[in-house]
C-alpha cells in the first residue's frame, strides 16, 4: 500500500502522525489492524481517495465485503484522487469472489481509464473467467504479461482449459504443478483438484501450505451442548449456491428428507441475492434460513454461533463464492467437509469429511476424519423429473449411429482424453460423439476434434433446462467420462436417464467419483482401472450391440432398484454419521 501526499499538498503534524500508524499496522501483517488504522485516519482525513482504496483492500481480507464495496465507491467518488482505476480493479476483484457478473463492467473500467495498467489486465481476465468469456480472459492475461505482470500460470491454465485453447498447454500445466509443488501464491485450490493431474497425497499437500498461509490463526471450538434425552441435533448447512446449481439439486431432497423429530436443519445462505424454482425449493425445506451473504466472517461466526449449532456443513469448501474463513472462527465444535469440495480441505477446523469406500479407499489423503456412509458419498434428488426425450433428429443426431454423450463441461477435456476419444471413434465408424459444449468453447473444441479427425462427428449440445437436459440424456446409447476429474453431478444424471457410463477409476477423490456412483447404482463392471482397459472396453461395447443393450436396461433399472437413487437410504445413513460424530 502506497501513503502519497494529500491532494492540498499539505502534510501537518496529526497527518504525519496517523500515516505513521498506518504503516505500523500494515507492518504487523494483521489486516483486521491496518482496516482499524485507516478509520482512524479516515475519520480526521476523508478526503484522501487513495486512503479509502486501501481501507477497501483490508476490509476485504478480513471478510467485510460490504465494508470494502463502500470504501471503494467512496474513494472512485472522492475529488481529486487520479487513480480511480485502481478502486475499479478492486471492485472487479471483489465482485468477482461474489459471482457477480458486473465484475467484468469494472475491470474493463479499469484499464479504459489506465490502459497500461497490468493489474487491471489481469483482474479483468479473471473476471471474464469468471463469466464463461475465457477467450478474451487469454487475451486480457496476454495483454498484462506484455506489460510485466507475472500472471499466475493457473490463470492461464483455467483460461487455455475453458477455451479448449490448448496451444502451449502442455508447458503452462508444467509451470503450474512446479510453482504448486513448492507454494501457494495466486494459485486457486480448485485448479489443483480438478483441473490439474495431480493425486490425492498432492491435493492434501497443497491444501495444508494454503490453509496455514490463508489462514494462520484458528479459533478453538465452542464446547458441545448436553443432548438430553430427546435433544433434537441442530445441523448447520452452510453454503453460496442455494440456487439453480449442481449442488442444490443434489441436496434439497436429503434437506427435505431429514428426520425433523431428530434434527433441526438451518441453512446459512451465503451466496447472493436470487430466485428460481432451485432456489426457492432448497431455502424451502431447511427449519429457518439466515440470510450471512453480506455478513463478515467474524459477524457470520458470531450468528452460528449465537444458532447453538451441533454440526456446520461446509458445501464449498474452497470453490467459488466459499468462505473458509467462517469456519476458521470455529462457530460450531463439529465442522464437516461436505459435498461441494472435491477432496480434503488440509485444515484443521474441519473435523470430518463425507465420503465413501471408493472415492476415500482409505484415510491418508485426508486432514479430517474420515466418516464413510454406505453406497456412494453423493446424494439424488428422489423428485426430479424429466421433459418427455426428443427425437434423436430434433436433438441434431443421426438416427442410425451409436450415440456416445459426454456431457462434462468442456473444462474437463484434455489432449490425452481427446486422443483417446479419437482411438476410440477410429476404431467404431458408425459412432458419434455427443458433447457438451457452450459459445465460449465452441470454436476451440471443434478445432480440436478437427485435428484429431473426427470433427465430422462431433455434435454439440447446448445448455438447457435441467428437466429438458435429463430429457435428452435417454437419447444416448453409453457415456465416456472424462478423466482426471470425471463427472459428479453430471455421472449422476446420466445413470438416472438410463445411460451407461464407462468410467475410469482416478488418483484422487474428484477422479473416483464416478466409480464411486456406477458401484452405488449396481454397475460396477464398467469402472475402469487403466487408461488402456478404458479404451479397449469402449471399443468393446460399442462392437456389442446385444451387450450395450443390456447395460443400458440395467442403468435404466437403477432409478428404482439401487441405492444411489434412494433418498430414504442415503438420508438415514448420513443422519447415522453424525450421530457417530457426536458420540462421546
Amino acid at each position: 500500500m502506497g501513503y502519497p501526499r494529500s491532494v492540498n499538498g499539505n502534510l501537518n503534524a496529526r497527518d504525519l502522525e496517523l500515516r505513521q500508524a498506518l504503516i505500523a499496522a500494515d507492518a504487523s501483517g494483521s489486516p483486521a489492524a491496518t482496516l482499524a488504522a485507516y478509520r482512524a485516519y479516515l475519520a480526521e482525513f476523508p478526503g484522501e481517495g487513495w486512503a479509502w482504496n486501501n481501507a477497501g483492500v483490508a476490509a476485504r481480507q478480513v471478510g467485510e465485503r460490504g465494508e470494502a464495496e463502500r470504501c471503494y465507491r467512496q474513494a472512485i467518488e472522492t475529488p481529486g484522487w487520479g487513480e480511480t482505476f485502481r478502486a475499479f480493479a478492486n471492485l472487479c476483484q471483489l465482485y468477482l469472489d461474489d459471482g457477480r457478473s458486473d465484475a467484468v463492467d469494472h475491470g474493463r473500467e479499469a484499464v479504459r481509464l489506465a490502459p497500461g495498467f497490468a493489474a487491471g489486465w489481469w483482474f479483468l481476465g479473471n473476471a471474464l473467467v469468471g463469466r464463461g468469456e475465457p477467450s478474451e480472459a487469454l487475451a486480457a492475461f496476454r495483454r498484462a504479461e506484455a506489460l510485466g505482470a507475472a500472471v499466475p500460470p493457473s490463470h492461464l491454465y483455467v483460461a487455455m482449459r475453458q477455451a479448449c485453447d490448448w496451444e502451449g498447454l502442455e508447458a503452462v500445466e508444467a509451470r503450474l504443478l512446479a510453482a504448486a509443488a513448492t507454494g501457494v501464491g495466486e494459485i486457486p485450490a480448485f485448479v489443483i483438484f480438478a483441473y490439474a493431474p495431480t493425486t490425492g497425497a498432492e491435493q492434501l499437500d497443497f491444501a495444508r501450505r494454503m490453509v496455514a498461509e490463508r489462514f494462520p490463526k484458528v479459533e478453538s471450538p465452542p464446547p458441545r451442548r448436553p443432548m438430553g434425552e430427546g435433544a433434537r441435533i441442530r445441523l448447520g448447512y452452510v453454503s453460496a449456491d442455494f440456487r439453480d446449481h449442481a449442488t442444490t439439486h443434489l441436496l434439497v431432497n436429503t434437506i427435505e428428507t431429514h428426520d425433523r423429530a431428530a434434527f433441526e436443519v438451518i441453512g446459512f445462505d451465503i451466496g447472493p441475492p436470487g430466485a428460481g424454482v432451485a432456489r426457492g425449493r432448497i431455502l424451502q425445506a431447511f427449519d429457518e434460513v439466515h440470510d450471512l451473504f453480506r455478513a463478515s466472517d467474524d459477524l457470520a461466526a458470531t450468528v452460528i454461533r449465537e444458532q447453538k449449532i451441533d454440526i456446520l456443513l461446509d458445501l464449498n469448501g474452497f470453490a467459488t463464492g466459499s468462505r473458509p474463513g467462517i469456519f476458521a472462527r470455529r462457530p460450531a465444535p463439529v465442522q464437516v467437509n461436505y459435498l461441494g469440495w472435491p477432496g480434503t480441505s488440509g485444515a484443521p477446523f474441519m473435523d470430518w469429511i463425507i465420503a465413501d469406500r471408493t472415492v476415500a479407499p482409505g484415510a491418508a489423503e485426508f486432514s479430517e476424519k474420515v466418516a464413510w456412509l454406505e453406497g456412494a458419498y453423493q446424494p439424488t434428488d428422489s423428485r426430479r423429473t424429466a421433459l418427455p426425450t426428443p427425437s434423436r433428429a430434433a436433438l441434431g443426431l443421426p438416427e442410425g449411429a451409436i450415440v456416445i454423450a459426454s456431457m462434462n463441461s468442456p473444462w474437463k477435456l484434455n489432449p490425452a482424453l481427446l486422443d483417446v476419444w479419437a482411438d476410440i471413434l477410429a476404431r467404431s465408424p458408425r459412432a458419434v460423439l455427443w458433447q457438451l459444449a457452450d459459445p465460449a468453447s465452441e470454436e476451440g473444441l471443434r478445432a480440436e476434434a478437427d485435428r484429431r479427425g473426427f470433427g465430422e462427428r462431433l455434435i454439440l449440445a447446448p445448455h438447457v433446462g435441467q428437466g429438458a437436459h435429463l430429457g435428452r440424456l435417454a437419447a444416448a446409447d453409453l457415456a465416456l467420462d472424462a478423466f482426471p476429474c470425471g463427472g459428479h453431478t453430471t455421472t449422476s444424471d446420466l445413470i438416472w436417464a438410463g445411460v451407461p457410463v464407462l468410467t475410469l477409476m482416478g488418483t484422487s477423490f474428484c477422479g473416483r467419483v464416478g466409480a464411486s456412483l456406477a458401484r452405488a447404482a449396481d454397475l460396477g463392471d464398467l469402472v475402469c482401472a487403466s487408461v488402456d482397459e478404458y479404451r479397449s472396453r469402449a471399443i468393446a461395447l460399442l462392437h456389442d450391440p446385444a451387450r450395450l443393450a443390456g447395460l443400458k436396461a440395467r442403468a435404466q433399472a437403477a432409478r428404482s432398484q439401487s441405492a444411489l437413487f434412494d433418498s430414504e437410504f442415503y438420508t438415514r445413513g448420513l443422519e447415522a454419521a453424525f450421530k457417530r460424530m457426536l458420540a462421546p
